[in-house]
């Protein structure tokens, strides 16, 4: 208890979590709903407009003495302001209207006749009509970001996904959410790190740093924690979460490709800029494609919509070791309504056993009866409409823990009216975590029988900003079996829900972030529970 409590007192000071109002990267505070930015550049009053928009913001509107105050403040020449007078009536730029409420000019004296624009000259802290052609600096304006930071520490957003992928692939899903993979400038900023995975489940977490001493956010390396150095084990580096080869956040050298968990760092108000990100398919199917073990499968041109093309299918050949069952899930489904995909049990396979669509998306993960599977997706997009249609797999091996049994007549855990029924029970091990994406069904047993004592690990992520609804419909446990819901990607994270034999109120919850985190500790063949995951905005 005394090292939990430790461990809270330690992330509160380090990480907090907030919804703030934030201006964006390069404004500045101006009032309470205001950013502003002066653009140090002479430009007349159209371009100047021109150029706010392209940051998205107008030029500053004043409606206040306190507010025109703070202005003359900033400046120290004659600027910009985004208002226009047309036949004695002014209106802003932004749209808030006139100046009936408040103005400034000189003399209070409006004089279209001399400019339509409006500037203020710092010198006697009065509007002036002007030229609109005239040249000034000016300053822009733009209403703050309203964004969820789960994660904050010293002016960054901080977002840990459980999800493993190699270096180029985790650095574009960072790239996505206006950040990269973390940079680390200090002790307890790596320290901090350390706090976000839980040391039982993870051995190492993939961080932004390469082997020549820079970060992939080419921020300046002004601290390292290397704790073994070697070309031949890789050009990136990895953070250890436990001893091991290295010591407990000590940083090692590790393959680029190899699959890791990761944390993206980003500056809180960050703007994406309009640069496309880079794919991770090409856009064009040319045969087949090939995935052995665990990795990732994406839909052609993702993250991008795909298009049907010239393209009649594409087909992905997914392998795992023998005495194993291929399973997936889905990450990312976002389908028009004429293309599908469908899964096979095998290569030879003519017959689909599962085909998913804009009416029947998929839900949760699904195994194959062999150590192979095929999946073939039928793209027939035409015309994206500005909606973005596109599917990600993430395949990784179901190991088996016995032969298949005899079959046998047992009950329905979730339906005590539905009659008995013969099931052939096939013994599996947890294996890895299974992961899913709101919103989603998760079930358990689904045709599948854990031996006795074991542990199962559901790990639940949606997009950064969201946050995650749960609600358990079924709840069967037997004595010393139990279910443990943490807020959050990890076990060191706040337990939200704690299900057993004697307490089965499953819900509903929702968590602080976009990260949740089901354990199920089950003593018997007999346990079970249906749950439903749904992303709250």
């Amino acid at each position: 208890m005394l090292l939990l409590m430790s461990f809270l007192l330690f992330s509160c000071v380090l990480f907090s979590s907030s919804l703030a109002i934030n201006c964006p990267i390069g404004f500045d505070d101006f009032n309470e709903s205001t950013c502003y930015k002066i653009i140090y550049e002479r430009a007349s009053y159209l371009d100047a407009s021109t150029k706010c928009g392209q940051i998205g913001g107008t030029l500053i509107s004043i409606h206040n003495a306190i507010d025109n105050a703070f202005l003359l403040k900033i400046i120290n020449e004659t600027t910009w302001i985004g208002l226009e007078c047309y036949s004695n009536e002014c209106q802003w730029d932004d749209g808030s209207g006139t100046i009936s409420n408040y103005s400034n000019f000189y003399g209070n004296q409006i004089q279209p006749s001399v400019g339509n624009c409006v500037t203020v000259d710092s010198a006697i802290g009065k509007w002036l009509n002007t030229p609109c052609s005239s040249t000034f600096n000016f300053i822009c304006e733009r209403t703050p970001i309203e964004e969820s930071c789960a994660l904050s520490y010293s002016g960054f957003c901080y977002n840990p996904y459980t999800i493993a992928l190699s270096e180029n692939d985790a650095e574009t899903v960072c790239q996505q959410e206006c950040g990269h993979l973390v940079s680390i400038h200090s002790f307890n900023e790596n320290s901090n790190i350390r706090t976000l995975f839980d040391a039982n489940l993870y051995n190492y977490v993939r961080i932004g740093a390469k082997y020549d001493e820079t970060w992939t956010d080419n921020s300046s390396w002004t601290y390292q924690n290397i704790g073994y150095k070697n070309q031949n084990f890789g050009l990136c580096y990895s953070l250890a979460l436990t001893n091991d080869v290295v010591s407990v956040g000590k940083w090692i050298s590790s393959k680029c490709a190899t699959l890791l968990p990761f944390v993206c760092k980003r500056e809180i108000g960050a703007i994406c800029g309009t640069t496309p990100s880079p794919t991770l398919a090409p856009s064009q199917c040319v045969g087949p494609q090939f995935g052995e073990n665990q990795g990732y499968i994406y839909s052609p041109d993702y993250p991008y919509s795909y298009f049907s093309s010239n393209q009649s299918q594409c087909t992905y050949i997914l392998s795992t070791p023998l005495n194993s069952f291929t399973s997936v899930v889905f990450y990312d489904f976002s389908f028009d309504q004429y293309s599908s995909i469908m899964l096979y049990n095998d290569i030879e396979d003519m017959n689909p056993f599962v085909i998913f669509d804009y009416f029947n998306p998929p839900r949760g993960s699904y195994n194959s009866t062999t150590n192979t599977m095929k999946v073939v997706f039928h793209p027939r997009n035409q015309n994206t409409n500005n909606t973005k249609y596109l599917w990600s797999i993430y395949y990784f091996p179901t190991y088996l823990n016995n032969s298949v049994l005899t079959t046998t007549t047992t009950e329905s855990p979730f339906n005590s009216t539905q009659p008995s029924q013969s099931t052939t029970k096939i013994i599996f091990t947890c294996g890895p975590s299974k992961y899913y994406v709101p919103p989603a069904d998760i079930i358990y047993p689904n045709g599948v029988y854990l031996p006795y004592d074991q542990k199962c690990y559901y790990s639940i992520s949606t997009s950064f900003g969201n946050r995650i609804g749960i609600t358990f419909s079924t709840v069967d446990l037997q004595h010393s079996s139990n279910i443990t819901v943490y807020d959050g990607a990890s076990t060191s994270s706040s337990v939200m829900l704690y299900l057993d034999y004697y307490s089965s109120n499953g819900g509903p919850r929702t968590t602080t972030s976009n990260h949740m985190l089901i354990i199920l500790n089950t003593r018997s063949r007999y346990d079970g529970f249906r749950a439903k995951v749904t992303n709250i905005n």
